[in-house]
Formats: structure tokens, C-alpha cells, sequence
């Protein structure tokens, strides 16, 4: 008996280490396939050579019906260009991961949809996108979609899922960016499509990457893509990414070129789903150990939220200026706090933000100027 339970237990120790040293095996051919889909077990099959995707499926409108400029639940906006302005300490080659409790994580500014979707189809500058929206699709019913496609993706055996919403200004590039996890799909929207640049881990020499455990977030400050091979290509409305775990990626959001397009959306949307199996989280278990070291050893971070500062405000101001000394200087005190919020102090793009309001605010007052000139409409 003691003879077959050591064999038992050595079969065992044998399949663990096979499935867990498949977690960190990498694939470093620049290639990338395309595939029909039949099936989610045919898929499996294909995402287990662990080489990018793509491939066209139907059902992916019902992940994008729901979306309209009017809606008032928030998102997440980041600049672009804090990801390279940030002092976050850089992990290389053979460097203690633990190195990392000194980061700092890029902190987006909170929006409402309506909001951020105005900012970003009058962005001339190209600079914000949003992601981490998973509150965003509980709060506006959208992710029983989101749910119910993971279905034609995800594996079975999958202990973590994390569905996303990610979409920016026209022309705008997303910072270089790899994922740990099992799989991560991106579904592209109707609308104008996405530019895909990707590379595998070997190009990681050319990168200044960053671990940021705050946000459990691996993206790379500066690249040198001059040194480095990329594939680089399109995706159009209903075709899907999959991105291997350890492949650097980067998307641009393409704009409208033609008239004929016209009657698409002017931003482009991505449908995130990453999936994590059991054996995936063990071989992540340092990394997932080292985010809440973080978490629990550092303050907390906070999603700041833009409180415009109106003109009506100022006005109040001045009325009460007239009435009583005290009253100013409590009128004073609160201005100051509503401009402490349009522009926090710790935010490295105080001109953005500015910028940002004002062009929010546009659409508000040329509908006014339009109702001053036609009082009888």
C-alpha cells in the first residue's frame, strides 16, 4: 500500500510541476495567426500555442449596444502621458521584484461616460483613454453581455475573470502594456477599428518596464521601438485579439477617415476579458503577494473626480461679498476647495484637466448661444 501511495503522490508532484511550468512558458516568434472560430474547445487548442489571434466572430454587437454619449455612470480617464512622466521605480532583468513597494501607480481622473466621451471625440491633442472600468458595467447593467460572451471564450477551468472597457481619443496610443494571466481577449467595436502593435518578451531589453502593484498594472515607461521588431496591424469591427500572457502590446484607437463612415461611432471601443485559471494564480502567487504587501503598507489610492468650478459660482461670491465680512472668507474657503478639486495638487497634468473641462463645457454653452438667438424656438 505504502508503494502505491508514493507512486500516487510522485504522479502527482509530476502533473503539478508539468501544468505549472506550462504558466511560464513563453512563445518568441513574431507571428501571428488567423483563425476561423468553430468552437471554444477549438480555440483552446489554438491559444494554448501561445502565439497572438485574431479572428472574427458574430455576437459581439450586444457587448456595445448599450453604450450612448448620454450616460451619466463613471469611468476612468488617464493621460497617456503620465505613464512616461512617472516617477515609478523601474524593474529590470534579475532585479528583486520587492523593489517595487516604492511605486508609485498612474491615478485616473473619474467622468462621467457623457463626459469622458465628449473629452475624447474633441481631444486634439490625443492624449486620454480609459480602462479599469469594471464598476462602470455593473452600474449600467451591461455586464450580463459581458458574462454571457465570456462563454465563447474563456475556459472552463477559469477561477478569475476580469471584464473590461477600454476606448480613447482618436488617434490616441495606449501605453505599452503585458499581462500575466492565462488569456486576455480584446473585442473590437463598430466604429473606426484599432492599430495593434505587439512584441514578444525578449524585446522586454528595449523597455524601462514597471510593475506598479497598486494597480496590478505591468507597462513599460519608455520604449525603444526603433530597436525592436512589432507586428503590427489592424482590427476591424467583430474580429478578437487574443494576447498571450508575456507579450508587450500597444493599441491605438484609429479615427474616421471617409465620409461613407460616417454613420459609425467616432470612438472606438475594446471589450476586455482576461481569464486566470487555479494553476495560473499559484504561478502568480508572488506577484499577487507582493500587490497586497503594497496594498496594506501604502495608503490607499484614490480616483480623483473632476467638480467643475461655474462661473455662477463666482457670481454667488460676489453677492456675498456685499452682505457680510464672514460670510466672504467661508466663501472664499469653499471656492478654494472647489478648485483644490478641479485641480489636485498631486495631478501632473494641471493644463490637461483644465483643458478637459473646458471643452466638456463647450457643447453647454453653444446650446445656449443657439437658444439666445432663436428666443422663439
Amino acid at each position: 500500500m505504502e508503494f502505491w501511495t508514493n507512486i500516487i503522490l510522485l504522479l502527482t508532484t509530476i502533473l503539478f510541476y508539468v501544468h505549472l511550468q506550462f504558466q511560464y512558458k513563453k512563445k518568441e516568434d513574431l507571428e501571428i495567426y488567423e483563425m476561423d472560430y468553430l468552437s471554444n474547445a477549438n480555440l483552446q487548442e489554438v491559444t494554448d500555442l501561445k502565439q497572438p489571434v485574431f479572428f472574427s466572430m458574430e455576437g459581439t454587437d450586444p457587448l456595445f449596444a448599450a453604450l450612448h454619449p448620454d450616460l451619466q455612470e463613471e469611468v476612468v480617464v488617464k493621460d497617456i502621458g503620465d505613464y512616461h512622466r512617472s516617477t515609478s521605480l523601474s524593474l529590470s532583468e534579475g532585479k528583486d521584484v520587492k523593489d517595487g513597494t516604492k511605486e508609485t501607480a498612474v491615478i485616473g481622473i473619474a467622468l462621467s461616460f457623457s463626459s469622458a466621451y465628449g473629452l475624447m471625440d474633441s481631444d486634439p491633442k490625443h492624449v486620454f483613454y480609459s480602462e479599469n472600468n469594471g464598476t462602470f458595467l455593473e452600474e449600467t447593467d451591461i455586464l450580463p453581455a459581458f458574462q454571457k460572451f465570456a462563454l465563447k471564450l474563456g475556459t472552463g477551468w477559469s477561477a478569475k475573470t476580469t471584464y473590461d472597457l477600454l476606448f480613447g481619443s482618436p488617434k490616441g496610443t495606449m501605453p505599452w502594456k503585458f499581462h500575466t494571466s492565462s488569456q486576455r481577449f480584446l473585442v473590437v467595436s463598430p466604429g473606426a477599428g484599432v492599430r495593434v502593435k505587439m512584441t514578444p518578451w525578449k524585446s522586454r531589453k528595449y523597455m524601462d518596464v514597471v510593475y506598479d502593484y497598486d494597480a496590478f498594472d505591468f507597462w513599460a515607461r519608455s520604449v525603444q521601438e526603433t530597436n525592436m521588431k512589432c507586428l503590427d496591424f489592424d482590427l476591424k469591427a467583430g474580429q478578437v485579439l487574443y494576447i498571450p500572457p508575456y507579450w508587450f502590446y500597444s493599441v491605438e484607437f484609429l479615427s474616421l477617415v471617409s465620409k461613407e463612415e460616417t454613420n459609425k461611432s467616432k470612438i472606438s471601443f475594446l471589450a476586455s476579458f482576461t481569464f486566470a485559471s487555479p494553476m495560473n494564480i499559484i504561478a502568480n502567487a508572488h506577484h499577487y503577494g507582493y500587490s497586497l504587501f503594497q496594498k496594506t503598507s501604502s495608503p490607499a489610492l484614490v480616483i480623483k473626480t473632476i467638480v467643475p468650478f461655474s462661473s455662477s459660482n463666482k457670481e454667488k461670491k460676489d453677492d456675498d461679498e456685499d452682505d457680510d465680512d464672514d460670510d466672504d472668507k467661508d466663501d472664499d474657503k469653499e471656492v478654494q476647495e472647489h478648485k483644490d478639486l478641479l485641480v489636485p495638487e498631486d495631478t501632473s497634468t494641471k493644463i490637461e484637466i483644465q483643458e478637459m473641462l473646458s471643452v466638456i463645457e463647450k457643447p453647454k454653452i453653444s446650446e445656449n448661444l443657439d437658444q439666445n438667438q432663436n428666443p422663439e424656438n
